[in-house]
């Protein structure tokens, strides 16, 4: 599509490269990019459907592309209504999970590929290799390392309290950076209205 012509979309989340820029259409299902150059926008991986599903990249579907991070060759992308953590290469052009079974219930820390992942709104590294990601409605932070999540703030419930990781609360937590001096975490606390550090 040229990019003018392009309407409701109700893109959640954006990135900017040289000349394009990246974002997910939540209700659409897919991941869009739009080259300054043409202009036009195209379809980058998904087909249109919620459902969640692995395979070539235009073939492969997304529940709801919200926070992405490009990474090299990939573009990890949290499927906020999968409950996961997928990859999408652009070396292979093809889509994988990452992190996640797919379901909000059961059990939050282990494994990443047989262990929950609720709600994931945004990610990005935490300076050791891993991963950071936010759980919006369970309002958790978790850590994707090594292969397996861990919950490194937040008590599961909404609310404001500071103190320890574990009994801190959080209202709908979207973004953050890594300081890379320090290795503190800054999260944005939307419900809150705050800026948090871990």
């Amino acid at each position: 599509w040229s990019a003018s012509s392009v309407s409701g979309l109700r893109p959640w989340s954006t990135r900017s490269g040289v000349g394009c820029a990246e974002f997910g259409e939540t209700l659409g299902g897919r991941l869009l990019v739009a080259r300054m150059q043409t202009p036009k926008v195209e379809t980058l991986a998904g087909t249109g459907s919620n459902r969640s599903a692995d395979g070539p990249r235009l073939r492969a579907n997304l529940g709801a592309p919200t926070g992405m991070y490009c990474l090299g060759d990939d573009v990890y992308i949290c499927d906020y209504y999968g409950n996961s953590i997928r990859k999408l290469s652009m070396k292979t052009e093809t889509m994988t999970t990452e992190a996640g079974n797919g379901t909000e219930a059961g059990e939050r820390e282990g494994p990443a590929l047989t262990t929950s992942l609720p709600t994931p709104r945004y990610l990005f590294p935490d300076g050791t290799g891993g991963w950071i990601i936010t759980s919006y409605v369970h309002a958790q932070i978790i850590q994707f390392k090594d292969g397996m999540l861990k919950s490194i703030a937040g008590a599961s419930e909404s609310g404001f309290v500071d103190g320890p990781a574990s009994q801190a609360r959080f209202d709908y937590p979207r973004g953050g950076c890594t300081d890379p001096r320090s290795g503190s975490l800054y999260l944005t606390d939307y419900g809150n209205h705050r800026v948090r550090i871990i």
